[in-house]
């Protein structure tokens, strides 16, 4: 019987969604008997609709980021004149030619949903919205607007969401995603708050519409298994590219040498040479030599200064000249008020009205703009611009900064939507550029996917957990449709060696690309040996976070005291405006209104508001957990200030000492856009990974907090385990079980164990393999692959078979060297 029920769920699990509609044009998705989302309804915004304003006007909701509101903007929602099942769903026709086709697919519990525009008239239109409602629960992946926003895993429970393109939520035992299947039209955001209410937005910019259109369409899947879930959108994704995905050419991500982190802008000719003829020297794994910000004579004037005075190519020739690959940085979209292009076209640029639209000031610079990309003519400049830095300059690699920002104009010189202006003038780069490698920084991520090599995955550099993060939520697009890119890593003094090792472990075993930042001939014999150590990357085929989704969720605020944690579950009680008295314990605020956290107050009202609740504790020290609030906060308790944060991202914690009877009283100003609760959840970066390569694991865990954690990860029965830092060899083990120190780091490489002698890893390497490297006497050396025969002997010459190195199981054994590429027998 309970075999059949196992059977019945695992079917139910794995069945099509079902498709339920009304009369008003309410839809609701089933799995099984369990909605999957409910009450799903279409709304369109614009500042003037033909024919005058619609009835019944609703509010467009939060903003996807603060101060973005349209506070002009008329949502509406059409009127349904027919519903119909057709062969393949449902298709509901409103009012004024709008359309949505619902299509279930008959093989998985999934739907896409189509939206389409037949314009009875010509009408403006600046936004579609979906509003529906749908269950919170588990754990979040969520992505920033841009590649420069890492977001770490969130509590939907606990969290107000606002994600670009795709979210995904749920647990181990089963997850829902939503997702654009295309990403050519809108942008496009979702948005999710605690109460379960999701809204699905396309924005399109001041665009007026007289022929018929086809929106990005969506996709509606659940699973049991939320890392194949995502695969699968993924792959879909790339299914509805109109052009094919780049072909990633190296099948081991590429090394780097990078003069932003160290020189800045401060970087000269000399700078670059020195390095370049170092790596050459000693750092045979390192490809690129990567010439950052601070070369150019202004931006949108690519040509080099006074501190380059030989010009690009002679530049070029000379790092070519030592077996490197130069990389160049260029901001092709930006112009600043100082360049020739800015005087020589101002009719190129992004305007607000008859005017140039300015996008920030530099020091030096004066004000930047930004180029139109519609506009034929920035086109074929942006095409010759990228033609000349590959064919002329000789650059094979191009970093292109800052340019998500075209999504900030409303109108362009092209009847077109952001998002398709910001394809044109990529795609114009890319026809340019030919075969080198486009890197996106500062870059959308789904826009952006089959027109980029690699993406930038954040601009954290010392704080691991935040690049985890930036890798987390982008795990599923590396060596798929890009190279995930992490910023620079720096060895030198200021970061501690646990610092260092945490990082290194973490490129070198994820097979991440890896750009190092320091000046090279500067650092110390001991510095060099981590860098060698983590040379190559893994050749990492598939990575999995291992603790991503089986959290739990944090729900409430709360106060610990000693092993009692007390959940500050309310009532809370709000109220708008400010005075010092409400701090006070004793204050009657039973006429407040009573709110939940974590929920922003009104989007519309900027200011100070107030929040109070009572709680009971046993007396004494401990801490109070608050969470993220918008934008800064002054928080007493007992009539008491505790403590004071200004940044909103920052999670609020504050020691404090408890009586039995507790008033706590927070004072919040809000600058601008939704204010209040956003989170009350604690980032959490995630400290355990698998990483399949060829026929074996490898499992690397992290410790990012300040007391010892303990990783508990089951293996197959029978295998073999070897820890790369410490040499640490397990033999026929069924889990690994290992306790970090803070900031400590551990990498694990894990094979099936034989009756036979097998090489199992290389000690000399983070992730167990390539060649073994040690810095001695200013030469970099090493013992190429080691190889043995499967029944013991140590063989006449080397096997054919390729496989990590240097640990024989069991006992000492012969074992034969080959020198590989770059390096040389010690």
């Amino acid at each position: 019987m309970m075999i059949l029920l196992a059977l019945l769920a695992l079917l139910q699990e794995e069945a099509p969604l079902r498709v339920q509609t009304d009369a008003f044009g309410r839809v609701t998705l089933l799995r099984g008997d369990e909605a999957v989302v409910q009450d799903l309804e279409l709304f369109a915004g614009a500042r003037n609709w033909p024919g005058g304003p619609w009835q019944n006007p609703a509010t467009l909701g939060y903003p996807e980021a603060p101060g973005q509101e349209e506070t002009n903007l008329h949502l509406m929602r059409p009127p349904v004149r027919e519903v119909r099942k057709t062969e393949r769903g449902v298709n509901i026709r409103f009012g004024r030619g709008f359309e949505m086709t619902l299509e279930p697919s008959p093989d998985r519990p999934s739907c896409v949903v189509r939206l389409g525009l037949k314009p009875e008239r010509e009408m403006d239109l600046e936004v579609l919205k979906l509003v529906c409602r749908t269950q919170t629960n588990g754990i979040a992946l969520v992505n920033g607007q841009q590649s420069w926003c890492p977001k770490l895993p969130v509590s939907p429970e606990s969290e107000h969401i606002v994600s670009r393109s795709m979210l995904l939520w749920g647990t181990e035992r089963g997850a829902q995603l939503i997702g654009f299947l295309r990403h050519r039209f809108g942008l496009n955001t979702l948005i999710l708050n605690p109460s379960g209410h999701l809204e699905i937005i396309s924005r399109f910019g001041r665009f007026a519409v007289n022929r018929p259109l086809e929106f990005d369409p969506i996709e509606i899947g659940w699973s049991h298994d939320p890392h194949a879930l995502q695969q699968e959108y993924l792959r879909r994704v790339l299914a509805h590219l109109p052009e094919p995905a780049p072909t990633f050419r190296p099948e081991t991500a590429p090394v780097s040498w990078s003069s932003w982190p160290h020189f800045k802008d401060r970087v000269q000719e000399d700078h670059i040479l020195r390095n370049a003829e170092f790596i050459a020297k000693h750092l045979p794994h390192v490809r690129f030599i990567h010439l950052d910000d601070g070369y150019q004579r202004a931006l949108g004037d690519w040509d080099t200064n006074s501190k380059f005075p030989h010009g690009h190519r002679w530049l070029t020739d000379r790092i070519r000249a030592l077996g490197l690959k130069p990389s160049l940085w260029i901001a092709p979209f930006q112009v600043s008020q100082n360049s020739e292009l800015f005087a020589s076209h101002p009719e190129w640029l992004l305007r607000d009205g008859n005017e140039p639209l300015p996008m920030g000031e530099l020091p030096g610079a004066g004000k930047v703009y930004y180029l139109d990309p519609s506009h034929p003519e920035v086109r074929e400049w942006l095409e010759n611009l990228a033609r000349r830095v590959v064919q002329e300059w000789g650059y094979e690699a191009l970093s292109l900064d800052s340019i998500f920002r075209v999504f900030a104009a409303r109108g362009f010189h092209a009847a077109v939507t952001p998002v398709e202006a910001y394809v044109l003038g990529v795609k114009a780069i890319r026809q340019g550029a030919g075969d080198a490698i486009l890197l996106g920084c500062g870059a959308p991520l789904y826009e952006s996917i089959g027109l980029v090599d690699g993406m930038y995955t954040g601009r954290e550099r010392s704080e691991l957990g935040a690049i985890s993060g930036g890798i987390t939520s982008r795990y599923a697009f590396h060596g798929r449709t890009w190279w995930d890119y992490p910023e620079e890593l720096l060895v030198n003094a200021s970061a501690s060696p646990e610092d260092a090792r945490m990082a290194m472990s973490l490129l070198c075993a994820l097979g991440l690309p890896i750009t190092l930042g320091d000046d090279l001939p500067q650092l110390g014999p001991d510095r060099l040996n981590l860098i060698a150590r983590m040379m190559p990357p893994a050749p990492a085929k598939r990575i999995r976070p291992l603790d991503l989704f089986d959290r739990t969720p944090r729900h409430t605020p709360l106060v610990r005291v000693g092993r009692d944690s007390i959940a500050l579950e309310g009532p809370w009680r709000f109220k708008k405006g400010d005075d010092p008295a409400w701090a006070h314990p004793d204050l009657d605020d039973s006429g407040w209104s009573v709110t939940r956290v974590p929920q922003y107050w009104d989007g519309a009202y900027d200011g100070y508001g107030w929040y109070r609740t009572r709680f009971r504790a046993s007396p004494g020290e401990g801490t109070l957990e608050l969470g993220k609030l918008e934008d800064r906060d002054e928080t007493y308790l007992n009539g008491k200030k505790i403590g004071t944060t200004s940044d909103a991202a920052a999670f609020r914690a504050y020691p404090v000492t408890v009586q039995e009877e507790n008033v706590l009283a927070i004072r919040v100003y809000d600058y601008a856009g939704p204010g209040g609760f956003a989170s009350v959840s604690p980032d959490q970066a995630v400290e355990a990974w698998q990483i399949q390569i060829g026929d074996y694991v490898l499992i690397a865990l992290f410790n990012y907090g300040s007391a010892p954690k303990t990783h508990v990860v089951p293996l197959d029965a029978g295998s073999c385990a070897y820890e790369t830092w410490s040499g640490e060899y397990r033999r026929d083990v069924d889990m690994i079980e290992d306790t970090l120190p803070p900031h400590g780091a551990r990498v694990w490489v894990v094979r099936k164990t034989s009756r036979h002698p097998q090489v199992i890893a290389n000690p000399g390497h983070v992730a167990g393999w390539g060649p073994r490297a040690d810095w001695a006497d200013d030469t970099l050396s090493g013992s190429g692959e080691a190889v043995i025969d499967p029944a013991g002997r140590a063989p006449d010459r080397p096997l054919e078979r390729r496989g990590p190195l240097l640990y024989v199981d069991g006992e000492r054994w012969s074992v034969r060297f080959t020198s590989t590429a770059g390096s040389t027998p010690k």
